[in-house]
């Protein structure tokens, strides 16, 4: 079953065979627009529900992150910055277990 975690991050674990299972994150960011203190709340929840999802489980994150595009990209969140969840998805990616 789906697990909402707010009303911006929801999960759901799905067994892919006996001992494998597969984690869906759907997201869906706060626009540029919001104050800084809720794209910051919600990065950092994104964190937790990364840090909760155990490391052999295949994991698919899915949604809408607000990202931009084009020339006005100093504007954009996370530019030259390193987030948790950030480097949580490299290493999953690096070991294979980001779908």
């Amino acid at each position: 079953m789906p697990r909402p975690v707010s009303d911006r991050i929801m999960t759901m674990r799905l067994p892919l065979s006996k001992d494998n299972f597969a984690t869906i994150i759907s997201v869906y960011a706060p626009t540029m627009t919001h104050p800084d203190e809720n794209k910051e709340a919600f990065y950092n929840q994104l964190a937790s529900v990364l840090s909760g999802i155990l490391r052999t489980d295949k994991l698919l994150l899915i949604g809408d992150f607000n990202a931009r595009i084009g020339r006005d990209n100093d504007k954009c969140l996370g530019r030259g910055q390193t987030r948790d969840w950030a480097i949580q998805l490299q290493w999953r990616a690096s070991t294979g277990s980001v779908l």
